[in-house]
């Protein structure tokens, strides 16, 4: 059963994260429909049963048929965190990213109450200093990303939002070979988002935080490296969670990565069991982390998905205490 927001004005296709539904439609009204695969639906408006939960202004929408949809006070920001591997092998995955952008964003801005954003790109190359060559400092090079802050955010149309992406996710593929890429997300959120960081104010704290991360990087490919032994998936998650006071439903974590099941032909050296650690962390977001294959030849599709966990993540967003 999936669960849509209905109105009278803007409509939209979304699908929530938790539903089976094949078909829906959403806007900015008042009243929620409920809508299966076979096509039945059941609108509840928000004047119905609402139970008070605890920890926020949120509210929990009973329906006649038993269906429940919890309700924050939808939120306000994003921050999107693109860590990318830079590493030889990555120009095609990298090309894949660029190429689904547009309509990712597109559809973040059509479907998603936030329009606040903040959009940096980091790499997975710790090799020089200062801010240009820092692990988890945002990515600039000769692309129109101001520099102070070395972030994109809507202040700028989206159009520009889109080029400059293109521009900044394209990161090449002359990184070191033990790649950092989780490494890089760590020091995106600690180190460089303070006051004397490279990326300072990138990640706020009345935000909803999504990590994008895309690997190729298996462990043992060229000696040690942080597929292997760098951190653990449990330092790496609480590290994470650390940065937005320890409440998971405020980050989604989204991983384009070596897996199992996914169509990894396109990796002659992936061998079972090389990405279990990034498989392992990204099981410990449970709900709020989706992972694909990173030799997907397609990655819209999974985005797609990526939007209906944000819109309902955004929809549930209840602020912090200041």
């Amino acid at each position: 059963m999936a669960v849509i927001k209905a109105t009278n004005t803007v409509m939209c296709c979304v699908v929530v994260v938790f539903a089976s539904a094949t078909s829906c439609s959403r806007d900015r009204g008042s009243s929620w429909v409920l809508m299966d695969g076979a096509g039945s639906s059941d609108t509840v408006w928000e004047s119905e049963a609402k139970l008070d939960t605890p920890g926020g202004d949120s509210t929990t929408t009973a329906t006649s048929n038993g269906s429940i949809r919890t309700r924050g006070e939808s939120c306000k920001k994003i921050d999107f965190l693109f860590a990318i591997d830079n590493s030889g092998s990555m120009k095609s995955i990298q090309q894949k990213l660029i190429m689904s952008f547009e309509p990712f964003i597109d559809a973040i801005v059509t479907n998603v109450d936030a329009q606040d954003y903040h959009v940096m790109v980091v790499d997975s190359d710790g090799g020089g200093q200062g801010c240009e060559h820092a692990l988890g400092a945002g990515q600039v090079r000769h692309c129109e990303v101001p520099n102070p802050p070395r972030f994109l955010t809507s202040a700028a149309q989206v159009p520009r939002i889109r080029s400059a992406f293109e521009c900044v996710a394209n990161v090449g593929t002359m990184g070191s070979s033990l790649e950092m890429t989780f490494t890089a997300v760590e020091e995106a959120v600690t180190t460089h988002n303070a006051s004397h960081g490279c990326n300072p104010g990138f990640l706020r704290h009345d935000a909803v935080l999504v990590v994008v991360i895309i690997t190729d990087d298996h462990a043992g490919w060229f000696g040690e490296d942080n597929a292997q032994n760098v951190g653990t998936p449990r330092q790496w998650y609480e590290t994470i969670l650390a940065a937005k006071a320890y409440v998971p439903s405020h980050v989604v974590v989204l991983g384009f990565i070596p897996t199992r099941n996914g169509p990894d032909d396109c990796l002659d050296r992936w061998r079972d069991g090389d990405s279990d650690r990034f498989v392992e962390f990204m099981q410990l977001w449970g709900d709020q982390g989706i992972t694909a294959s990173v030799c997907e030849p397609d990655f819209g599709p999974f985005f797609q998905q990526a939007v209906e966990l944000i819109d309902a993540t955004c929809d549930a967003y209840v602020a912090p205490v200041e």
